[in-house]
Order: structure tokens, then C-alpha cells, then sequence
């Protein structure tokens, strides 16, 4: 080789050995500080030195002699560090496979979670609309958990609540009367065509309707004030239902008459006792606000001895037979 290095030989080495190779002169003043270590520990061992230049690339140095034995120049041999390439490949491929895990499981979760929750959505939904299709409040829906969908569940059926209070009081108001709370006439006819039908299926059956018109009560109004006559007609729901049975219904169709559907009568006379008991609870002195007042009552009855088309029919012949009793009260 001479005194001077071969440079096509050293480009040989690099495609034979596929590796970065470097010559450095050993008196080279424009050598950087690390290489310049590098040269001294080269010299001083006179051994092949490997150091790494990175994370990822091993360097040797090498001093090459001529055929002199005389050291002119040093070689730099650089290579990947395999090991740390493959711990690099290791990671990467660990990081991706726990990210691609993490990913699956993440998109599972939510996938099962959306399944979980519409799940029970449409179900609440359901139940929701079954309770409206069947028209009835009184259906609950069935509460499951402690979440958000829980708590949902639990204001629907409190809504719910809040209709069927609504819708009972609505119902209530509709079928009594403001006033005294007793029945009026939409609820007795009603409870008189169940009774009529009963009595139909049993021939034995007697029921009577008992109707009560009010003598004096003008007067009453005229002398204490409306707010006296309400107190007297509230007062007079009070002593009917007190002298009636329990499954008896009191009424009041309006103004100051009120009629009594009996039911299972034992016999007529039962009836007429009844009456006489009325008109004497009915002509005991009231004690109102501004003063103490007085009234009678004049009373009609019919009873389901009569084929009856209909409760207004029914209803009717009583009121006649009350009309006839005031007429013979005032010929008296």
C-alpha cells in the first residue's frame, strides 16, 4: 500500500462489508474532541477500541499501519447496535399491540355499553307507550338500577302518579257534587242502571228511589243569605246518609232536591218507615251561621215493580210521585 492509504480499497471494504467505514489522520488538527480521545486511547493501548456513538450505532477504531509499521491513520468501522434494534422492534411492536388491544377493548366497551343502555331505553319507551295504549295510569314502570336510566324511570312513574291524582280528582269532581260531595246525577244514574240490572237477575229484588224536594229553603236564602243555605243543604246531605244503610247512595241532582236509591229492600214497609224517619230528621231546627231556620220536605217513591226501560224513566216516576206530595202538603 505504500505510505498512503489505499482509498479505493478502503471503498471496497464498505461494499463488501456493507458498513460505514472512516478515515481519520492521526495528525489531522481539524480532528473533533471525541475522535481526538479516541486517536490517544488508540495510541496509548495500541488495541482496537469500541465505543457506542448513539443508542442505536457502535463505532470501532482501529489504528492501521503501512508496511513501514509506521501509524499514519485510523480507521472508524460503524455498525447498528442489533440487540438494542431488536429491543427497539420489541417495543414498538408491544406498544402496538397494546394500543390495538386497548383500541379493540375500548370500542367493545362501547359497543356493549350503547347496547346495554339502548337496550333499556327502548324498553323504558315501550312500557311508556303500553301505559299510554292501555289508557292507564295506574301501570307503573319497573325501575332497575341506581343510573341515570333509573332515576328517568322514577320521574316517569312520579308523572304518572301526578296523572292518576289529576285524573281521580278530575273523575271525582265529575260524578259529585261541589257542595256537598255527595253523588250527583251523572254517578246515581249510573249506580241505578247497575242496580236495575241486578234486580233483573234476581226477580226477588227490590230496589225503591226515594225522592226529596225541600220546603221553605227560598226563604232561607232570602232571610241568612246563600252562604246559610249552602251550610243548610251540606247539612241535610249529612242527616241523609246518616239515616240510610251503607250501601244506600245519597244524592243531590242539583238546587235543594236529593233522592236515595235503595237496594235488597226487605219489604215496603221498610220504605215508608224510612221516609217518615226523613222527614223528621229534615224538620229539625238547623242552627246557621246568623240564625237558627227551619224546613220540611215533601217526598216521592217508586219502586222496580214496573218494567223500567231505562234509570231516566225510573227516575221520573219518582220525581212525579214527590210533585204529587208537595200538592197534597199544600191542599193541607
Amino acid at each position: 500500500m505504500g505510505r498512503n492509504f489505499d482509498e479505493h480499497l478502503i471503498d471496497e471494504m464498505k461494499k463488501e462489508t456493507q458498513l460505514k467505514v472512516n478515515i481519520f489522520r492521526l495528525d489531522d488538527p481539524e480532528l473533533d474532541d471525541d475522535i481526538l480521545r479516541v486517536r490517544d486511547q488508540l495510541l496509548e493501548t495500541e488495541s482496537p477500541v469500541i465505543m457506542p456513538l448513539s443508542e442505536t450505532v457502535l463505532a470501532g477504531f482501529l489504528v492501521v499501519k503501512d508496511v513501514y509499521e509506521e501509524t499514519g491513520i485510523f480507521l472508524c468501522i460503524e455498525t447498528t447496535r442489533d440487540a438494542f434494534a431488536q429491543a427497539e422492534l420489541s417495543k414498538r411492536y408491544f406498544f402496538f399491540s397494546f394500543a390495538t388491544a386497548s383500541l379493540i377493548f375500548f370500542l367493545a366497551t362501547v359497543f356493549l355499553m350503547n347496547r346495554v343502555v339502548l337496550s333499556r331505553l327502548e324498553r323504558l319507551g315501550a312500557n311508556v307507550l303500553r301505559i299510554d295504549e292501555g289508557n292507564d295510569p295506574s301501570s307503573r314502570v319497573r325501575v332497575d338500577g341506581n343510573d341515570e336510566i333509573a332515576t328517568l324511570t322514577r320521574s316517569i312513574n312520579s308523572l304518572l302518579d301526578s296523572i292518576e291524582r289529576s285524573q281521580e280528582e278530575l273523575t271525582h269532581r265529575a260524578l259529585h257534587d261541589s257542595l256537598t260531595g255527595l253523588p250527583n246525577r251523572t254517578l246515581f244514574l249510573e249506580q241505578l242502571s247497575s242496580a236495575m240490572a241486578r234486580a233483573q237477575r234476581h226477580e226477588e229484588w227490590l230496589i225503591a228511589i226515594i225522592f226529596l224536594d225541600l220546603n221553605g229553603f227560598k226563604s232561607v236564602n232570602d232571610r241568612l243569605g246563600h252562604k246559610a243555605g249552602d251550610s243548610l243543604l251540606c247539612e241535610i246531605g249529612r242527616r241523609l246518609v246518616a239515616c240510610t244503610r251503607s250501601h244506600d247512595t245519597v244524592a243531590r241532582l242539583g238546587g235543594d232536591e236529593f233522592v236515595i236509591l235503595l237496594e235488597n229492600i226487605v219489604n215496603y214497609e221498610a220504605v215508608e218507615n224510612l221516609i217518615t224517619r226523613i222527614k223528621e230528621i229534615v224538620a229539625l231546627p238547623f242552627h246557621l251561621e246568623g240564625g237558627v231556620a227551619s224546613v220540611t220536605t215533601s217526598v216521592g217513591v217508586a219502586y222496580n215493580n214496573i218494567a223500567y226501560r231505562s234509570p231516566g224513566e225510573f227516575l221520573d216516576d219518582a220525581d212525579k210521585a214527590m210533585y204529587e206530595d208537595k200538592l197534597h202538603s199544600r191542599v193541607r
